[in-house]
């Protein structure tokens, strides 16, 4: 948020009140996952297509819990290391489909908690130039995809470029240095292609 990411933001409920706190009056929220949400609004958020919400409301950015159900599951960096991540809630994993399938959003910033995402507009080029990720993903549930990057040299750095950057975006981060180490280690066991 302090790289000028301003506009009409989704947010997944359990953020509002913590953006609230840290941001107001500057930004509004698209849901506050203090209040008691009606029933026929917190039905249409969980069976229509992110894509009609996301026209409705003209979403230009969003901060999504892509994390793992912790009720189910105690995320670990172990997890990541043995490439097998636990199970996600039910609307995050259809939230994470609708994100993945359209090439119009661009991953800037990830953590233990979220990610964000920005629009294909001309307002957040300079973000996107900055900060997008083009290989890494941490919402895909196993970095085993990245490893047929590993054995070209220059798609090697590229990708390990995008995990330092990570790790220098959010130093605390167990996720990134997890997904850092599990790629130098991958690294080493593949042979350099030229």
């Amino acid at each position: 948020m302090k790289h000028n990411i301003y506009g009409n933001m989704y947010n997944s409920h359990r953020f509002g009140g913590y953006i609230i706190f840290r941001t107001y009056p500057g930004r509004k929220v698209f849901i506050d996952g203090r209040n008691v949400v009606h029933k026929s609004l917190w039905e249409k958020f969980a069976t229509e297509p992110f894509e009609q919400i996301a026209d409705e409301y003209r979403v230009d950015y969003a901060l999504l819990d892509y994390k793992f159900d912790s009720r189910r599951h105690q995320f670990s960096a172990q997890s990541v290391r043995r490439a097998a991540m636990p199970p996600r809630s039910a609307q995050a994993e259809r939230l994470l489909a609708w994100w993945r399938r359209h090439n119009g959003w661009h991953l800037v910033f990830w953590d233990d908690i979220c990610a964000v995402y920005v629009d294909g507009s001309d307002k957040f080029q300079a973000v996107r130039r900055r900060f997008e990720y083009r290989f890494i993903d941490p919402t895909v549930s196993n970095p085993v995809y990245l490893a047929g990057y590993l054995s070209n040299a220059r798609m090697r750095k590229l990708v390990l470029d995008e995990a330092r950057r990570a790790i220098r975006q959010s130093p605390n981060s167990e996720s990134c240095r997890a997904l850092y180490d599990w790629l130098v280690q991958r690294g080493k066991e593949r042979p350099l292609v030229e």
